[in-house]
């Protein structure tokens, strides 16, 4: 469980909204971008009463490419969780 989202993997990318979901959503309170923003978004999702569910997918390591996780994404992510966690945030 992160930042009180009952999900394993706040990061993947694959998302399936519907119009409903998006209209409901204003894109100006979004404050993060990366990591962060994946975060931020679905518990933005949850704090609307949105149901959020997952998929099981598989995931093949990459053989030759570096990670895009950097420090800086890092500490925003974690930076976001915090927020979201202690309510500092207005959301």
């Amino acid at each position: 469980m992160i930042c009180d989202l009952y999900i394993k993997d706040v990061t993947s990318r694959f998302r399936v909204l519907t119009s409903r979901c998006l209209r409901r959503i204003n894109v100006n309170e979004i404050t993060s971008n990366g990591y962060a923003f994946q975060v931020e978004i679905l518990y933005r999702f949850a704090q609307y009463g949105f149901d959020i569910c997952e998929v099981p997918i598989t995931f093949v390591d990459r053989k030759e490419s570096k990670s895009k996780l950097n420090p800086s994404e890092i500490f925003k992510f974690l930076s976001m969780c915090a927020r979201i966690m202690f309510r500092k945030q207005r959301f």
